[in-house]
């Protein structure tokens, strides 16, 4: 007669997995399902930051290191940027003034941020946003506006046209 074999798993002839607070059974033979335990318990990928946290991170870098205080991204900036890069493609044109003749400080007001001064760097063909920031801070006036010390807040948007070219709008305020 033959004697039953032991098994790795115990007399049961299954384990109990405890990781991360969930628990799951695992049957002896069954590989899938320690397969997609293991999937399943992975950590998380890494979400793709936005256009605006990207730039507000390069903003941030170039500050520090020039001893100026980082910006915060603002919802409203960056809503009023999105704006105006949507109106730019639209129409196809790289300009500070919007189709209905609006100014920067009017946009980012209509957006909900009541500013005591603002600044605004627009773009236009770059592909990425560490084009469009190294861009802004190649050229003397845009990179004044990045490293106005009197800036506390950013927001920055990206709209393609119809001809496949990126506009590119970055509002800073206080």
């Amino acid at each position: 007669m033959d004697r039953p074999r032991p098994n790795r798993l115990g007399a049961f002839g299954f384990t109990v997995l405890a990781l991360l607070g969930t628990s799951t059974i695992a049957r002896e033979n069954t590989p899938a399902v320690a397969t997609a335990t293991a999937r399943r318990l992975q950590p998380p990928a890494p979400l793709a930051e936005t256009v605006s946290q990207v730039a507000t991170r390069l903003v941030n870098v170039a500050r520090a290191a020039a001893g100026i205080p980082a910006v915060v991204e603002d919802p409203r900036l960056d809503a009023s940027a999105a704006g105006h890069s949507a109106d730019q493609a639209a129409r196809q044109t790289m300009t500070h003034s919007g189709a209905n003749g609006s100014t920067p400080g009017q946009r980012m007001q209509s957006a909900g941020f009541g500013w005591q001064t603002w600044g605004e760097n627009v773009a236009l063909g770059q592909r990425t946003t560490d084009e469009a920031v190294s861009a802004w801070l190649n050229s003397p006036p845009h990179r004044a506006n990045i490293l106005n010390p009197a800036f506390t807040s950013i927001g920055t948007a990206s709209a393609p046209g119809p001809d496949g070219r990126m506009y590119w709008t970055m509002d800073l305020a206080a």
